[in-house]
């Protein structure tokens, strides 16, 4: 195939290296040239039904991993009754459940990086595989600890956060109808079918990976020149620096330390309340477990809600500034703090309406503005960091993903003696006093945002 005739614009970039100063986490890869070869291989250029083809591989995956992640919340009573002859607590119990968010915070420290330098195609494909031997393992454990260990395991290959819908309703079924270790078989079963997608219709979507690649394709395919020139020139070897770039960016940035602790605390109680919400309605209540799963759904439709309310609004922002040419990525902070009075005030409702014993419908219902208030501060941070770090997006939200894992993964640890000793009315307030006190830290993360501009102090 003759190569299409292109236009010299190499003085250009020369001169536009010269003129510019990189980006904090640059690649150092230059733009690609509209008019090359090598364009046809920058996915933003691939046909529709290719594009979409992914989309859904990765949907499919994340769906998998996101039932995975929560699944066995309400199946704490069964795993207690299970293992009690271990002498098992129910801290031991709800760790099996938050181990996972843990997993998830280790493992955007090593996937980040490595999807940034080497793709992420082969990460896809292993970690899927990986999550679906994983499971099988979860299945057949005959203790509390590999259980917990697998667990964890689970969550490094998935990096997926919880959610509060699908994933507690079904594993409560399953759990009443066949035993808990049914919900692991039902993952693989699940998780084998996305891995298979993966496998057969996935393909790399990282630009550099491609051009790499297409440049140790024969020259009469493609335009290898144009495509070596735009490959890295820092070597191939992983350095440590590289793979603790989420840690540094976590704790030199002014607006990640300020957002991603207020985002830490939304998925701490995110996780207090999907390992407590089952044994609640239970004791309480008198539920069946598998009737206690379907008050997830409040919580979950709430979330949905909340994700829904809080893209309308953000995207009209967006779309209002980029018409005056005024956008920036802090701008995708100003609907957060809704949620953040939002959050508290449903933990009270819903803490108090237990407490007193008033109809179970009035506490589910306080729990779908609970959802809603914590998607919103969940969602935010994140939607703000990709556009504020365009140049290595997978590791700046691995930094707030961090310590929304390490948070998510140990305080729901506390729910047992705090809820055992003050109860859940008082319990509750404390949570919502902690989120009040709060408030100021998302609004001195958007401060930092908007001072420092695109987050580039660093």
């Amino acid at each position: 195939m003759p190569k299409p005739e292109r236009e010299d614009h190499s003085s250009d970039h020369k001169q536009d290296a010269k003129n510019s100063s990189p980006a904090p986490c640059s690649t150092a890869i230059a733009a690609v040239d509209e008019h090359s070869a090598t364009d046809l291989l920058n996915p933003r250029h691939w046909p529709l039904w290719k594009k979409w083809t992914i989309i859904f591989c990765v949907s499919l995956l994340n769906f998998v991993d996101a039932i995975g992640s929560s699944a066995s919340a309400t199946a704490v009573p069964a795993l207690l009754a299970d293992f009690g002859h271990e002498n098992v607590g129910r801290v031991a119990v709800i760790l099996v459940v938050s181990v996972y968010v843990l997993g998830v915070a280790v493992g955007p420290v090593i996937v980040a990086p490595l999807s940034e330098k080497y793709g992420r195609l082969w990460l896809y494909n292993g970690c899927s595989v990986l999550f679906v031997v994983f499971n099988i393992g979860c299945a057949r454990s005959t203790s509390i600890g590999a259980l917990i260990a697998l667990r964890a395991l689970c969550g490094v290959v998935s990096a997926v956060p919880p959610t509060p819908t699908i994933g507690p309703v079904a594993g409560a079924f399953i759990a009443e109808a066949a035993g808990w270790r049914w919900i692991f078989w039902a993952l693989v079963i699940v998780g084998g079918a996305a891995a298979l997608s993966s496998l057969l219709f996935m393909r790399e979507t990282h630009h550099p990976t491609i051009l790499r690649k297409a440049a140790k394709i024969p020259r009469n395919v493609y335009d290898t020149d144009q495509a070596e020139s735009q490959l890295p020139s820092d070597g191939e070897n992983i350095s440590a620096a590289l793979l603790l770039r989420p840690l540094v960016l976590l704790f030199t940035n002014s607006s990640i330390l300020a957002l991603s602790a207020y985002s830490a605390l939304a998925v701490a109680y995110l996780y207090i309340f999907l390992t407590t919400l089952a044994e609640t309605y239970t004791t309480i209540y008198g539920f069946s477990v598998g009737v206690a799963g379907l008050v997830y759904l409040s919580m979950g439709l709430g979330a949905i809600v909340g994700q829904l309310v809080y893209s309308a609004l953000t995207d009209r922002t967006v779309r209002l500034h980029t018409a005056r040419g005024d956008y920036k990525p802090e701008h995708r902070l100003l609907w957060a703090p809704i949620g953040s009075i939002v959050m508290p005030l449903a933990l009270l409702w819903f803490g108090w309406s237990v407490e007193e014993r008033a109809h179970w419908m009035v506490s589910v219902v306080a729990l779908f503005p609970l959802g809603f208030g914590l998607v919103m501060e969940m969602v935010a941070p994140l939607a703000y960091l990709i556009d504020a770090f365009p140049d290595c997006a997978a590791s700046a939200v691995a930094a707030t993903v961090i310590s929304r894992a390490v948070s998510g993964a140990f305080m729901p640890l506390i729910s047992v003696p705090l809820y055992d000793a003050l109860g859940q009315g008082w319990g509750n307030s404390l949570l919502a006093l902690v989120a009040f006190l709060l408030v100021p830290d998302m609004t001195l993360g958007y401060s930092f945002a908007v001072l420092r501009g695109y987050a580039r102090d660093q």
